[in-house]
């Protein structure tokens, strides 16, 4: 189960100055401070998965949903890729008794910088992203520009808090929708 608070970035100068917010290096682990060319489907550096959200609820920014990770040889896995990869999980069963033989189609892809760290606040580990790039179909691209905190462990009133202190300090408005629904709606899809 994945639960995440997104808030959409007005610039890519508040994305900087958030990464470098003393407040938020003085919670996080040095050692898990890096940042990853993500691109595709999920290529995470050199390590490529298959990746599934489903039966999400979202409401002012916080995401609770599904995700199933699974890892594929190579980025040429997303140019066929097979929906029974995910079968086993009730989110990937329901995928393949919708979509039967047919194979899962590259509609959308997201290129982006994704800097992140894990913090511990509020007795909660979480982790947090900031995105910066595009996401990009046939029909036209629109930028990426969001901060994520993803919770690992811990309580979500803990997660509440440092996205209510992280929002108020830099003016972020929670984001509403998820990546993949914003590449949806340039292909005109509601």
């Amino acid at each position: 189960m994945e639960i995440e608070l997104k808030y959409q970035v007005p610039t890519k100068e508040i994305a900087d100055n958030i990464w470098e917010d003393e407040f938020l290096t003085e919670i996080s682990d040095p050692i898990s401070k890096e940042s990853l060319v993500m691109k595709a489907v999920r290529a995470e550096g050199d390590h490529h998965f298959a990746t599934l959200k489903a039966n999400g609820t979202h409401k002012n920014g916080l995401f609770t949903r599904d995700e199933i990770n699974v890892p594929v040889a190579d980025d040429s896995s997303f140019i066929s890729l097979d929906s029974k990869l995910f079968k086993g999980s009730d989110s990937g069963d329901k995928l393949i008794s919708i979509l039967g033989s047919k194979p899962l189609v590259n509609l959308i892809e997201m290129r982006f910088l994704r800097r992140r760290k894990r913090l511990s606040y509020g007795g909660a580990i979480s982790e947090l992203a900031v995105d910066i790039g595009s996401i990009i179909t046939d029909k036209g691209e629109v930028p990426i520009q969001e901060v994520e905190l993803e919770l690992f462990a811990g309580e979500e009133s803990a997660l509440l808090a440092l996205g209510e202190k992280l929002s108020a300090k830099y003016g972020l408005l929670p984001k509403e929708t998820s990546k993949f629904r914003d590449g949806l709606s340039i292909l005109g899809y509601k």
